[in-house]
């Protein structure tokens, strides 16, 4: 991570695990010494539900933890992944792709590598077993990694 700060917005509806996605990419990050803000918003009426996270990562203090113009714009709901240099990918195909090859992967997993790579993260720097849960621990892991090849 060569830039001081980064601005993510996560999105999806209930159940896509975007509360989940911003309290793992939180965790991994302050290990590496990173500051974290993350705000998360859910309609808690409503089965299915619009979720999202708005995640501010810095090395120093951090000013406004709101997300007005992230760095880094996810939508689970919708299937895409926006950078603000203009990057467009449609996260749901490259999902798709990986695990038409067979893998067991996860959608929000999957989600979470790729992040990781497109903030510059060297993976092999963290343990990953310490950031998730013990349930479906090595499936995970697995689908992170794939998602930070991808």
């Amino acid at each position: 991570m060569k830039q001081s700060e980064f601005r993510l917005k996560l999105f999806g509806e209930g159940g896509q695990g975007i509360k989940w996605m911003g309290h793992i990419l939180s965790s991994i990050l302050e290990s590496l010494g990173k500051k974290i803000s993350i705000i998360l918003t859910y309609d808690s009426a409503v089965r299915g539900g619009d979720t999202a996270a708005q995640i501010v990562i810095s090395d120093g203090k951090i000013g406004c933890p709101i997300v007005e113009e992230p760095d880094f714009d996810l939508n689970l709901k919708e299937g895409f992944f926006v950078s603000k240099n203009g990057e467009r990918l449609k996260i749901n195909d490259i999902f798709l792709e990986k695990k038409s090859l067979g893998k067991n992967i996860q959608l929000n997993t999957f989600s979470i590598g790729f992040l990781l790579k497109k903030l510059g993260v060297d993976l092999n720097s963290i343990d990953l077993k310490k950031h998730l849960p013990n349930f479906m621990l090595e499936e995970n892991i697995e689908s992170i990694k794939i998602g930070f090849s991808s």
